[in-house]
């Protein structure tokens, strides 16, 4: 724990676990992390599920699965009995290198791409994911690939969602001229991720940089 209220209340500590199981309790949800059970009050764990609608769940179990993975970051406290309770929390769902995906087409897509940078032993680069706000007013893509030498690709993934194709307006309205590149993923449109990755391969061996669709 990062601390303790003083006399008869527990303590509180930031927990960071990734989620190997969840399953209803009689009062509440088992939340299963490598080597340690959490417990959330059914209320609360469904405004958990809330911040990540796009993790399936049903009946409210979870079990691991190939591919992707889930984290739970969420401050916790001690009861009476020695069980950890979550006071606040959501949850995070990943690829298997850690980085932050909101969709069922992101997680594919960075599969590939990462699939592609170590089999080509590319380790001059590095995938990442930009911070949002809630607000909605950022015009920032999906991923950003950036070399070591200082040159970046902005990369997009379009669901077929209308608002994901109101951000992808955005963002190619938006984008900083020292940014050489987008490539943009129209997934939900049935484009091949393939065609996708080509474009990046271009980019990455020197290739003039554009807007691509």
């Amino acid at each position: 724990p990062v601390g303790a209220l003083a006399g008869e209340f527990p303590q509180f500590a930031v927990l960071l676990g990734e989620v190997d199981q969840a399953s209803p309790s009689e009062f509440s949800q088992r939340v299963r992390l490598a080597g340690q059970d959490v417990y959330v009050a059914k209320p609360d764990w469904q405004r958990l599920r809330q911040t990540a609608p796009w993790i399936s769940l049903a009946e409210d179990r979870y079990v691991a699965m190939p591919g992707r993975r889930v984290l739970l970051f969420a401050t916790v406290r001690r009861t009476g009995r020695g069980y950890l309770t979550v006071v606040e929390g959501c949850l995070v769902q990943t690829n298997m290198q850690y980085l932050p995906v909101e969709s069922s087409f992101e997680l594919t897509a960075t599969a590939a791409l990462c699939g592609r940078l170590a089999a080509s032993g590319r380790t001059d680069v590095r995938l990442l994911k930009p911070l949002r706000l809630d607000s909605g007013a950022e015009v920032l893509p999906c991923f950003v690939l950036e070399k070591a030498d200082g040159g970046s690709m902005w990369l997009d993934v379009l669901s077929g969602a209308p608002a994901d194709h109101r951000r992808a307006l955005q963002v190619q309205q938006h984008r900083p001229l020292r940014v050489g590149s987008l490539a943009v993923w129209n997934a939900g449109a049935g484009d091949a991720v393939e065609s996708w990755l080509s474009r990046i391969d271009a980019w990455l061996n020197g290739a003039a940089g554009h807007t691509t669709n």
